[in-house]
């Protein structure tokens, strides 16, 4: 089964893919080039806006108007950069990425909770001297190795 599959990966474009084909066949009306998955969303949405509530995430998420269509934008700008570092964790993560994380996670919170953006700034200090500073320095090593 997938959730014991020691690794486990799917295309890199899999959701961006999905959401322009369900796109295109929800303009066309047509949804008979859809994969099952994308026949899934593709109904879905057709639900949604036939009144049943229910199915909203779909439409929000590869609807026209849905979150996938920011990444289509940043995808055609050129306005993305994949993360180049691969491999086992570094030390500083080993060490560090669960106090990282859950500051992250914290600051991020209290930022869209209405916080002051101005305390992102505060995050990377904290981030910086909790490990971050240390992991930066590991992957700028391993990358200048590559």
């Amino acid at each position: 089964m997938f959730e014991y599959a020691l690794l486990y990966g799917e295309a890199p474009r899999k959701n961006l893919d999905a959401h322009l084909n369900v796109v295109k066949a929800l303009s066309a009306n047509d949804p008979a080039a859809l994969n099952a998955e994308e026949k899934s969303y593709y109904d879905k949405i057709v639900s949604y806006r036939g009144g049943d509530v229910n199915f909203w995430d779909s439409e929000k998420m590869y609807g026209p108007e849905g979150s996938l269509a920011v990444i289509e934008g940043y995808a055609k700008d050129g306005a993305h950069l994949d993360d180049a570092f691969y491999g086992a964790p570094t030390q500083g993560m080993t060490d560090n990425n669960a106090t990282l994380g859950k500051l992250q996670l914290e600051a991020f919170t209290r930022i869209m909770m209405g916080g002051s953006v101005d305390e992102f700034d505060q995050f990377v200090s904290q981030w910086n001297s909790l490990g971050g500073k240390a992991i930066t320095d590991e992957v700028n090593a391993w990358q200048a190795s590559q």
